[in-house]
């Protein structure tokens, strides 16, 4: 509610055994884009009872190569094109307006955003 991680960059990683992997994944990102984090990039694993030494290694390449990108989006301050428009949306037209309407619920929240102002 508070956007606690608004201008902080994230990833978001969802493993699963046999299905439900995908979903996971957006509720995570809906998550992480409600707080206002900057999503570098999501990882989805399916994770067997046995996996090869083949698999193995495609995860961990495609960690290494997101974490790489999530560096890079740091060190460069990357910015996302819709994610902030996303994140404006969200916030005016869903939260704020939920918050305020609840402010009796929601005074902590309010009191944090009057002190940033």
């Amino acid at each position: 509610m508070e956007q606690l991680l608004r201008g902080k960059y994230a990833i978001s990683v969802a493993t699963y055994e046999n299905h439900g992997g995908r979903d996971s994944a957006k509720i995570l990102n809906r998550l992480l884009s409600h707080s206002g984090a900057i999503i570098s990039g999501t990882i989805i694993s399916r994770k067997k009872s046995e996996s090869s030494s083949k698999e193995n290694y495609q995860l961990s390449k495609n960690i290494h190569k997101l974490a790489d990108k999530l560096y890079e989006d740091i060190k460069g301050k990357r910015k996302y094109i819709f994610q902030p428009i996303k994140h404006f949306i969200i916030f005016k037209i869903g939260i704020k307006p939920f918050v305020i309407k609840n402010a009796d619920q929601y005074g902590g929240v309010i009191n944090h955003w009057k002190s940033k102002i």
